[in-house]
């Protein structure tokens, strides 16, 4: 409050006496003559308030005269000034100095009369003659001081700032209004386009059906064939109950076959798959008798598993069938446990009714599953398929069909086909063939390029459908106009045919949630994220700010007099958000939905809801308007007034807006989100997760006061304007001052600021408390036992624990046999050496080495000091080894369940998608010998891992064959390089190497079953058993067909290798004939698809390529698999060929260890279930991955936050409810993720991210599902390697985040999950990405308000027309504050974010490594790039909920060890537009704009004296140091980021090819290549989505006009103070108005004349050219560039000029800025019009504005090229000089790949004189070691005695046999 003190009092009484004695015979009657009018009677508002007190008015007094001192000082300084002199004297025709003289003499004159009345006690008087003083005689009448506080003035007339300001906060409610509009117009038309679209349904002839071949032969066919791969093949022939059950099954599945038509392959592998099913619950079952202790009735043990099978299998059938059942329109006419009709058709029956309807059920659901193919997206869709089929009446004569299908397949044709056609046609135009390679293609309906428009339908949308009978019933319609429900329901399914598909899936029919790309979709999903955040930020300011002090006029202040009623505010806000998330709300729901709750029942419910979330807003009106009454009183009447009243009401207030909050955070849910009844958390889970929450929030909330409480103090130091200090009659006073404006958008960017970092470090204080709680959670696990934990040799205890743990029936202390076994496999993969395997194995030693229990001390000193020192073993120093050692030892001294005993085990299938990933590597890609100045890839691998490559060497060489010439790459031979290329393969990201890792679980269950199995039960004896019967590896291959003759070649080597478990799945394709229409073929696809199955023992195709396999199955699909995006749609069409109940989900570049794979027994066990119809099994397992790509700096920051990731965060996550699927090395219960669509979602571009689809979906379905991680078990897996790929990487899931926001489950999670765990899923998930992007724009916002600070401070001129009496600058306060923000604690915060991983790797390996891996990624600059990749997450979700256009983003996962160019690659001297492409042109839009940008500004900030005038904060250093440095990274890592990390980059043949490039780029064919370059990925990046009126509807715009109107309100004030100093002046009239207008006017007229030039010249060439929109050739576009560039700078500088000759730099400074916003306004609408659709019609007329924006854009990229390039320059030239003085020791080659760069070096290896074959051609899975004493392959199978197990096994079990595939 700047009312005067008591001192302060004293001091301008004495002033006054002073002047009263200096003036005495001056005459205080009479002072308004010389023609001064009273500017107090004049204007009201320039009256001082009566209610002031005498300090007040004082004040005032004191003020107006101190400014009339200070203007005469300022005016008598300027005297030598020569801009100032001549503007004096030439502005105006009359003496201008003169009447300043005149004006100051009299207001002079009138501050000794103020002062002479003061001393006679006429304060208000005096204080009115003070006010004209400076108002009338100085402002000539434009501005009166008769405020006490800020902003002290007003001015007489409405300045244009506030109406700037009015239109800037009216801005939000017209988008709001326009959006709203919009929206409702386009759903409308959507809708109605949806109806039209799609083709007139074609008519079906009702005659009888045909077959093409007879049914009941093919049918004993069959029937003989599936009896026979039970009873002949399959391992379950075995079993007491076998014939009976093969025989009905096997004639089931083909009855079935035969009656409903369905495909014979289909048929037999659905068989196939049900027998892997039913032996899966064969060893379910059998385990729930052992962990009783009970005997295994094998009897019975088929009817048992059949039973657990239908409880898990078609547990969502039957609850979807009791729904549909309390719905009386079905008309269901038989029970679920009854026998269905199945249209009549014969088998053998069991004689237990209720196993055979358990079977028939089973069976039919496989069947129409299997046929599905898209439609299995939607299982509701195929429950109802199964429903009407087991209920089908006979056929009788006419058949089940309505007409015959040429190729037969009828099911497929009439029933998926027209179903899948209505989704293809629903989002695509045409399906075509690529000529050039024969590969498929689909083109979207327009409009649909960048994403599904929102009213369009998805799966989600059709299967809600059908989970829904009411819609149901109303929506499925016959052709023929009736309802397919009014049939009875035994004809239904014949009825089928004759749906009309594309009416009763219409989108207005279907469509539940709408996905939208906008704010609102955001905030549907999000609003309880945003309304906790921003009422914890206002409560926190409230806080902060306090008690506000009276209101000098006694009038109640805008936001209340106390802090009780200010908090109350804090209820309107829950209101206005409220009323947001009921429109956001009604904004995201589907016309479906909308129809259905119009009913009275849901209209009250919604209704109710509403009233009590706005009634907060009517309780805050009674609050203050008895606030309002109160304050009308007068002041002797209110201490003696009850405030009881207003008491009341701000606790009926406060508990209805409580009550209002609560439904918001607490109960969100309106009842039709929830579909399923989701899984309630425990109780003590519960608790735990709001402590925690609760922990976060508080410690957030108090470091929050602590940072606005030092905002609030650079408010207070600057005099800011706070709306909310002033009363309302202040505020209708000021609203029209020039500064009012300027003040109210200078807080509101100080606190919006304050507001961006306020939600960004939500994310930090999360990761850090996910590190605390995931520590605290590690042990935990280890039941708290610290010690054993930190000096306990758990090594040493790996053969205790792995007999306890993994052998636990057997009571041998630990089979040394099976630990020689993973030793050997280690031998084998040349991870250990022959030497190192004689000393782990123990074969020679009784007790390896490593497992000598060695105390701290001695284990101390292995980790932190080198080996060979202390006696220390070798062994130790392979890293690789040891973290193997380490992680086993680990995982068993975990809590784990117990192992399923083989063969009592579920089967797995691991399941591998693949595209065209490299297989196997070939020489070229490692070594390229014509590259001598590039490093070759298998340099660096040789590098990475020397002593495994000698170890290789020496293994080859063992033959002989092998040559010992180390690194010398020529010397070796291609078979030597076949070798080495394996070798390499399985330590980069190949397939090769994940299905040699996966594939180990095969010879892992065989050493199991033979260390331990249960070889008395019938399926463990040793002619039945068969690991393969419990395992399955599948590669799903989706461009098998187009593979070259390489990968071919490379698979057939990988089906040698492995021939009894990997099979691969693909997608084939025949044309589609003549007789495409009579089968249902969409008539805009040309072909047939098949999913087909291959594995080792098929034979070759005839008349196919070279290495192609003929199919053992081959299905034929709907159409099109992949409607999707790819990955999702290729898992779900090889799904049909995985095997057993439980899959694994493994990516192409992942790998294993047999050591671990030994422990997968145990992985399955936890969905072990202890009876039928436990939840047990319906889980998600997730666990830790070992990131073995850490090579170079690249490498190992992605290594790193895996690391992190996959480890202590998801451990955090799975306890605080918020983890999902992330697709890999996930396990789960397939069975249930067929009930919910699959693995994955495959919606295109809504489902990018497909994986974590299954885990949300998986989630909101509920009924006892779980999913959690545990760490006892570890896959390898490898990271992107190179800073592209990494971004690249980052760039998709980025994209995919923006669409997961809008869709249905975030939408419904976040709604339907407690608090808790709604936040821990948003910032483990999206929020992650908002927060980058909060991240990425709090450095430009910070340097934004320090320079918009800087600018609306006082020149160094002219201080009393612009109040300048803080006492201190508005530079130290900003330096001040940001040296509170970024002290010393910026080191904490960068500690506290590598937290996560510094406790894991401390955890698993030391505190050295910890150290060491931090210590090394801030000095490789890990800072850099961590920078760079927030500001391209956040740059891709942005772009994503605005535009779209998410794509699967193909990274590559090798190495990069080649250059990437600037802006492309020249061939003989030009830039062919093939060759265009460079690290310019990919991230120059992202991040180099905004990068020299922020460069610019900071400049900006040290001309405007941010340094130089801070005060102490400027002298020292080290008190912005933390500041200077967080934005010189930023500055560093936008401009040059990719860069730094680019190969080769700062080499001088480079650097010069660079330059030539980046020249030709801009130059060539007058710029041709820079136009395609800027107007596909800028101009018309978006423009399919866009149109003019959705960019200026753009949230966009608001941001860009905040920041304009901020800017322009600076110069508004800046220029009515120099308006006010010449209030006559013309000249000043005119620079008042240039400096707002936008530097336009010459270069239109440029642009104009050009495009004139251009029409005339495209006039005479108008008969030579076929282009209709031919506008001629003009001037080369770097010319036009170059001509604009020099008029808009001489336009805009020539009017700013004048400010800078006056020495107001600042002012200067803000109009350069201003001009640059205007600019770029004017760009942008340009471009708007540009990409609207009027601009192709209108032609050449559109080309002076297609010239005006290409000649700005591209100067843009002239300048910043030309910034980056020259920068360059000194890192060029070190480059140059370190390869001269070092050319072994590349500084950037360091930086890079971590190593100074390579010499080729000789590994001369011994030759050994005996030989043995070659491990490498070998099968793996035959195990390295078949001999347990030599463990080689070259030995005959033999068998090999194990310690006998007394009391376990017979004593016939007592042996293991070396396993040996029969096929070997």
């Amino acid at each position: 409050m700047p009312s005067a003190a008591g001192s302060k009092t004293m001091l301008l009484l004495m002033l006054a006496r002073v002047i009263l004695t200096e003036s005495s015979s001056l005459d205080t009657g009479n002072w308004t003559t010389g023609g001064v009018v009273d500017i107090t009677a004049k204007y009201p508002l320039c009256e001082i308030s009566p209610e002031y007190s005498k300090d007040d008015v004082l004040h005032v007094l004191e003020l107006n005269c101190r400014r009339v001192n200070q203007a005469d000082m300022d005016l008598n300084g300027q005297q030598e000034n020569q801009f100032w002199h001549f503007f004096l004297s030439h502005a105006r025709e009359d003496d201008q100095l003169g009447n300043w003289k005149y004006r100051l003499n009299g207001a002079a004159e009138q501050c000794k009369l103020a002062g002479a009345l003061v001393g006679q006690g006429k304060y208000m008087e005096a204080a009115r003659i003070a006010v004209n003083a400076w108002g009338s005689n100085i402002m000539n009448g434009n501005e009166c001081c008769p405020l006490s506080n800020a902003p002290f003035c007003v001015n007489t007339t409405w300045s244009v700032s506030s109406l700037v300001l009015l239109m800037l906060l009216s801005l939000p409610v017209l988008l709001f209004v326009g959006t709203a509009v919009r929206s409702t117009y386009e759903e409308r038309k959507e809708t109605r386009e949806t109806m039209s679209r799609g083709t007139t349904p074609k008519s079906s002839s009702s005659g009888p059906s045909a077959s093409s071949k007879s049914s009941s032969q093919r049918g004993f066919r069959v029937t003989a064939e599936l009896e026979d791969l039970w009873l002949r093949k399959h391992c379950l022939r075995v079993l007491p109950s076998a014939p009976t059950f093969a025989r009905s099954t096997a004639s089931l599945f083909a009855a079935l076959g035969d009656g409903f038509d369905f495909q014979e392959d289909s048929v037999k592998n659905q068989f196939e798959h049900l027998l892997s099913l039913w032996r899966s619950h064969v060893g379910t079952v059998s385990d729930r008798y052992i962990e009783t202790g009970d005997e295994v009735d094998e009897r019975d043990l088929l009817r048992e598993a059949l039973g657990d099978l239908h409880s898990e299998l078609m547990e969502g059938f039957l609850l979807w069938r009791e729904k549909l059942h309390l719905c009386e329109s079905t008309m269901l006419e038989r029970e679920s446990s009854e026998l269905g009709t199945m249209a009549g058709v014969r088998y053998q029956q069991l004689a237990d009714r209720e196993t055979l309807a358990q079977l028939a059920d089973i069976s039919m659901y496989l069947l129409v599953w299997g046929e599905a193919g898209n439609v299995r997206f939607m299982p509701e869709v195929i429950y109802f398929i199964t429903e009407l089929a087991l209920s089908a009446g006979h056929a009788g004569h006419a058949g089940l069909y309505s007409r015959s299908a040429a190729q037969g397949n009828k099911f497929l044709t009439e029933v998926i086909r027209p179903i899948y056609n209505t989704v293809s046609e629903e989002w695509y135009e045409s399906f075509g063939v690529n000529e050039g390679n024969n590969r498929d293609t689909k083109k979207l309906h327009a409009g649909f390029e960048a994403y599904l428009p929102k009213d369009v339908a998805n799966y989600d949308d059709w299967n809600e459908l059908f989970c829904d009978p009411d819609r149901l019933v109303d929506a499925l319609e016959l052709r023929d106009g009736s309802k397919l429900f009014d049939y009875p329901h035994k004809q239904r399914f014949q009825k089928l045919a004759f749906v009309d598909w594309e009416s009763s899936l219409r989108s207005s029919q279907s469509k539940t949630h709408r996905e939208i790309h906008s704010l609102w979709g955001f905030f549907a999903s999000s609003h309880r994220i945003w309304t906790i955040h921003i009422l914890m930020f206002f409560g926190a300011l409230i806080f902060v700010v306090g008690d506000p002090p009276p209101a000098p006029d006694g009038h109640m202040h805008v936001m209340g007099n106390s802090v009780a009623v200010r908090v109350a505010a804090l209820g309107m806000l829950v209101s206005m958000l409220g009323f947001a998330v009921l429109f956001s709300r009604w904004h995201v729901m589907g016309h479906s939905l909308r129809k259905q709750r119009h009913s009275c029942l849901c209209l009250s419910g919604v209704l109710l809801r509403t009233v009590l979330i706005l009634s907060p807003a009517a309780t805050y009106a009674g609050v203050r308007l008895e606030e309002y009454r109160l304050s009308l009183l007068d002041a002797t009447m209110r201490p003696l007034e009850d405030e009881s009243w207003l008491q009341t009401l701000l606790w009926v207030h406060a508990g209805v807006s409580f009550l209002a909050a609560g439904l918001l955070l607490i109960v969100p849910d309106f009842g039709y989100d929830t579909l399923w009844k989701m899984t309630p958390a425990a109780a003590h889970r519960r608790l735990l997760r709001y402590f925690f929450w609760t922990a976060v929030l508080v410690v957030k909330f108090c470091l929050s006061v602590v940072a606005m409480r030092e905002m609030w103090k650079a408010c207070v130091g600057l005099k800011v304007i706070m709306p909310g200090q002033h009363s309302y009659y202040e505020l209708m006073r000021i609203g029209r001052d020039s500064t009012w404006g300027g003040s109210v958008l200078y807080a509101m960017t100080m606190w919006l600021c304050m507001f961006v970092l306020f939600v960004a470090d939500t994310q930090f204080w999360f990761v850090l408390g996910c590190a605390v709680l995931g520590t605290a959670t590690m042990l935990v696990q280890r039941r708290c036992k610290i010690f054993d934990l930190a000096c306990g040799d758990a090594v040493a205890q790996i053969p205790r624990r792995f007999s306890e743990k993994v052998l636990t029936f057997s009571e041998n202390a630990f089979s040394e046999k099976v630990w020689d076994r993973i030793v050997a496999y280690m031998h084998y993969e040349d991870k250990v050496s022959e030497e190192e395997r004689n000393e782990l194995s123990f074969d020679s030693t009784e007790l390896p080495e490593a497992f000598e229990e060695k105390n701290v001390c001695h284990r101390t000193l292995s980790t932190y000091f080198p080996s060979g020192h202390c006696g220390l073993p070798k062994l130790h120093q392979s890293p690789d080894l040891q973290w193997r050692l380490q992680a086993l030892a680990r995982g068993l001294g975990l809590e784990m369940p117990r192992p399923f005993l083989a063969p009592h085990m579920p089967g797995l299938t691991v399941l591998i998608p693949h595209y065209m990933e490299t297989i196997i590597m070939e020489k070229k890609e490692l070594y390229d010998s014509a590259a001598k100045d590039i490093v070759p890839l298998m340099d660096w691998l040789e590098k990475r891992y020397h002593g495994e490559f000698k170890n290789f060497t020496r293994r080859c060489q063992k033959k002989g064959q092998f040559p010992a010439v180390g690194t010398s790459w020529d010397g070796y031979s291609p078979e030597h390089w076949d070798k080495i290329s394996v070798w390499a393969s399985m330590r980069m990201q190949t397939l090769y190497r994940t299905v040699a890792g996966m594939c180990l679980y095969h010879p892992a269950l065989q050493t199991l079953w033979e260390a331990h199995g249960d070889k008395a039960c019938s399926l463990g004896r040793s002619e039945v058993w068969d690991p393969s019967s419990s395992f399955t590896c599948l590669v799903s291959m989706q461009m098998y067909k187009f593979f070259p003759q390489k990968m071919y070649d490379d698979t057939n080597r990988m089906f040698r290798k492995f021939p009894d478990c990997l099979k691969v799945a693909f997608i084939d394709y025949d044309e589609k004939g003549f007789n495409g229409e009579e089968d249902n073929i969409n008539e805009n696809q040309p072909r047939r698809y098949y999913s087909c199955l291959i594995d080792g023992k098929c034979s070759p195709l005839p008349g196919g390529k070279p290495g192609e396999k003929k199919p053992s199955y081959k299905i034929e699909l709907p159409g099109f698999p992949v409607l999707g995006d790819g990955k999702g749609d290729n898992q779900n069409h090889a799904i049909i060929f995985t095997r057993g109940t439980l899959q694994q989900c493994i990516d192409a570049n992942q790998g294993a260890y047999f050591e671990q794979m030994l422990l997968m027994p145990t992985a399955l066990a936890e969905f072990r279930t202890a009876r039928r119809g436990d939840a047990g099994s319906k889980k998600i397992v997730g666990f830790p991955e070992h990131i073995t790509s850490d090579i170079g700096s690249i490498g190992e920051f992605a290594a790193s936050a895996e690391v992190a990731f996959g480890t202590i965060l998801q451990r955090s996550y799975a306890v605080l409810g918020g983890r999902m699927h992330y697709g890999h090395p996930d396990l789960m219960n397939k069975q249930y993720m067929m009930q919910q669509g699959g693995v994955s979602k495959a919606t295109k571009t809504l489902n990018l991210s497909e994986d974590i689809f299954a885990g949300m979906d998986f989630t909101l379905r509920g009924k006892g599902r779980e999913i959690k991680h545990c760490e006892y078990f570890h896959l390898a897996k490898g990271r992107d390697l190179g800073f592209n790929t990494v971004l690249g990487f980052f760039s998709k899931i980025s994209s995919g985040a923006g669409e997961q926001i809008i869709t249905r489950q975030m939408f419904r999670l976040l709604q339907l999950l407690p608090l808790p765990e709604a936040l821990t899923f948003w910032y483990a998930h999206v929020g992650y990405y908002v927060t980058q992007w909060f991240v990425s724009q709090g450095m430009p916002i910070i340097v934004s308000l320090w320079l918009f600070v800087l600018t609306s401070s006082c020149e160094t001129t002219f201080k009393a027309f612009a109040i300048c009496d803080s006492q201190s600058s508005a530079a130290e306060v900003m330096a001040k504050l940001l040296s509170s923000w970024f002290s010393v604690l910026i080191w904490f915060f960068l500690l506290a974010s590598n937290l996560p991983l510094l406790m894991q790797v401390w955890y698993e390996r030391n505190l050295k490594i910890a150290a060491s891996k931090l210590i090394m990624s801030l000095l490789t600059l890990s800072p850099i790039l961590f920078i760079f990749q927030a500001k391209v997450i956040g740059s891709y979700f942005a772009n994503e909920l605005r535009y779209g256009g998410a794509t699967y983003v193909a990274t590559g996962r090798g190495l990069p060890t080649e250059r990437r160019p600037f802006v492309g690659h020249l061939e003989s001297g030009r830039l062919e537009k093939k060759k265009v492409g460079g690290l310019f042109l990919d991230y120059a839009v992202i991040a180099y704009y905004d990068g020299f940008t922020l460069l610019v500004a900071a400049i900006f900030v040290r001309i405007c004296g941010g340094v130089t005038d801070a005060g102490i904060y400027g002298e020292r250093f080290d008190k912005l140091f933390f500041f200077w440095l967080a934005l010189g990274l930023t500055i560093a890592s936008w401009c040059f980021g990719p860069f730094l990390f680019n190969p080769y980059q700062f080499v001088y043949k480079h650097y010069v090819q660079d330059l030539k490039a980046t020249a030709a780029f801009f130059l060539q064919d007058r710029g041709a290549l820079w136009m395609d370059w800027y107007t596909t990925t800028q101009l018309n990046a978006h423009k399919s989505q866009r149109k003019f009126a959705n960019y200026i509807l753009d949230v966009q715009i608001l941001g860009d006009f905040f920041f304009f109107a901020a800017w322009f309100c600076v110069m508004n004030s800046k220029m009515h103070t120099l308006s006010n100093l010449w209030s006559d002046s013309t000249y000043m009239r005119l620079l008042s108005l240039l400096v707002f207008v936008p530097p336009v006017m010459s270069t239109s007229i440029w642009c104009l004349v050009m495009a004139a030039f251009e029409k005339r010249r495209g006039r005479e060439a108008e008969s030579s050219s076929e282009d209709e929109d031919f506008c001629g050739e003009g001037l080369p576009l770097m010319l036009s560039s170059v001509c604009v560039t020099i008029l808009a700078v001489a336009e805009g500088g020539g009017v700013l000029l004048p400010l800078f000759l006056m020495g107001w730099f600042r002012t200067f400074i803000a109009g350069v800025i201003l001009k640059f916003f205007a600019l770029k306004a004017v760009i942008f609408l340009g471009e708007s019009v540009l990409r609207s659709r009027y601009s192709s019609k209108i032609g050449c007329f559109c080309r002076p504005v297609e010239l005006f924006v290409m000649s700005h854009q591209m100067a843009r990229d002239v300048l910043t090229t030309s910034g980056i390039l020259t920068m360059m320059l000194p890192a060029v030239a070190f480059n140059s000089l370190n390869e001269m003085v070092c050319p072994f020791c590349n500084v950037h080659q360091l930086l890079i790949y971590r190593d100074p760069g390579h010499q080729h070096q000789e590994d001369k290896s011994v030759s050994f004189t005996h030989e043995s074959d070659d491990l490498e051609q070998q099968p793996l899975m035959s195990g390295p070691g078949p001999q347990m004493n030599m463990l080689t392959k070259s030995m005959p199978a033999q068998r090999q005695v194990l310690r006998p197990n007394p009391g376990v096994l017979p004593a016939s079990a007592s042996h293991i046999s070396y396993y040996r595939p029969v096929n070997a």
